[in-house]
């Protein structure tokens, strides 16, 4: 029984990790920035002039980086928002004075903070794209929204009057081994890890395998009637990309491996 309860416990520890995962990857981020029907422009000089802050922040408004921002010496009050998320912050962003292109724009984030010290955790992230038209009484703010995880995500938002043709993709790196599951067994090996598909577990003794996702759900099983040195290949290509977890039972111990399906 108190095995039993260790292994379950295992498993519960490793779904906890799982929803704090960090995953390292590319945000690949395409837009074209677009003038509103109707713009306040300050005086004929500007008319054509914009400024633009492009950062990402978490769904819960947590500041990641800046990627573009572009003003001039007197209009960074033109970008409120920006400046009260980022601190005015800059570092490893695209900057430069006022723009008159409303040229594509694209750029990347690799799933970390602005330092690149310390990757983010998994989850929900706002582009955030903000643009004042010659006057600060023009500001608008857009928000493209995406799922930074350990499954690749696509999403491309509909055309508004301010910004049209955007897309975000994101890439997980895969090889990546964040928040590693630690509770395996030596006496049992699984490999490769990454796999396309079909995973080799070679084992001393097993009398079960079992294989389940981040939320928990058994999706395979297998009575090994305990089988000594023994191997065995199953095949996971039917499922989504993702982490998984093997575990490996017998009657002393269950063996937990934390495997990554990339097809």
């Amino acid at each position: 029984m108190k095995k039993n309860l260790l292994s379950i416990t295992l498993i519960a520890l490793f779904f906890s990790l799982s929803i704090k995962a960090q995953t390292t990857g590319t945000l690949s981020v395409v837009f074209t920035p677009t003038v509103p029907a109707s713009p306040i422009w300050y005086n004929s000089a500007n008319a054509g002039k914009y400024v633009i802050a492009v950062w990402i922040q978490s769904s819960a408004g947590t500041f990641a980086a800046t990627k573009y921002r572009y003003f001039g010496g007197s209009t960074n009050d033109h970008l409120p928002n920006w400046v009260a998320k980022s601190a005015s912050s800059t570092v490893g962003a695209t900057t430069g004075a006022t723009r008159s292109s409303f040229a594509t724009m694209t750029f990347t984030w690799n799933g970390k903070n602005a330092a690149g010290s310390s990757v983010l955790t998994d989850g929900a992230y706002d582009v955030i794209i903000e643009e004042t038209w010659g006057h600060g009484s023009s500001n608008h703010t857009s928000t493209l929204t995406i799922t930074k995880g350990t499954s690749p995500a696509t999403v491309t938002p509909t055309n508004t009057s301010w910004v049209t043709g955007a897309s975000l993709i994101w890439q997980p790196d895969l090889t990546s081994k964040v928040n590693e599951l630690s509770s395996s067994n030596p006496e049992v090996i699984v490999y490769p890890n990454p796999s396309q598909g079909v995973f080799n577990i070679d084992y001393k003794s097993a009398n079960t395998i079992k294989v389940f996702n981040t939320i928990g759900t058994c999706i395979y099983s297998e009575e090994i009637n305990g089988s000594n040195n023994g191997n065995k290949a199953i095949d996971l290509s039917r499922f989504a990309n993702g982490i998984y977890v093997i575990t490996v039972s017998n009657k002393e111990y269950t063996s937990n491996h934390k495997v990554i399906l990339n097809k």
